[in-house]
C-alpha cells in the first residue's frame, strides 16, 4: 500500500486506512473488526469506497458469475 503515500489523503481517509489495514490483518469482517473496536460499520465501508475510489486500496468485488469451462 505505498501509493497511499503518493496519494495526498485527508486525516479521516487516514484514520480509516489505518483501521482498514487493521482489520485486513486481523482476518475479520469489516462488521466483526468494527464492533470490537467500536467504530461504525456503515462509516468503515463507505471509508473503504472512498478509498478503493482513489486509487489507494484495491477493489475486492467478487464475480458475481462463474466463468463456463
Amino acid at each position: 500500500m505505498d501509493d497511499s503515500q503518493q496519494i495526498p489523503l485527508t486525516d479521516l481517509q487516514r484514520h480509516w486506512l489505518e483501521h482498514l489495514q487493521a482489520c485486513a490483518a486481523s482476518g475479520k469482517g469489516i462488521a466483526a473488526y468494527a464492533a470490537e473496536h467500536g467504530l461504525d460499520a456503515k462509516a468503515m465501508y463507505a471509508g473503504k469506497k472512498t478509498l478503493v475510489k482513489k486509487g489507494v486500496l484495491p477493489t475486492t468485488r467478487r464475480r458475481r458469475f462463474a466463468r463456463a469451462q
